[in-house]
């Protein structure tokens, strides 16, 4: 099993295609933490992934486009 971090400092947009392949890397055994904006975080925590911050900080608004 190994412990991998998936990050991305960018918004809703460049963050959707890696909770996919966390899922996945998840049903294979591995432990993932995706790095994410705060704002991201209940998206990533309801794809069963765990999430940490990562990027500098921007609103609910920003994190959309």
């Amino acid at each position: 099993m190994a412990f991998l971090v998936v990050s991305s400092v960018g918004t809703l947009v460049d963050v959707l295609p890696f909770l996919p392949l966390g899922r996945e890397l998840r049903r294979r055994g591995h432990r993932v933490v995706v790095a994410v904006n705060r704002t991201l975080h209940g998206l990533v925590r309801a794809a069963g992934l765990d999430a940490a911050d990562c990027g500098r900080p921007f609103g609910p608004h920003e994190a959309l486009q």
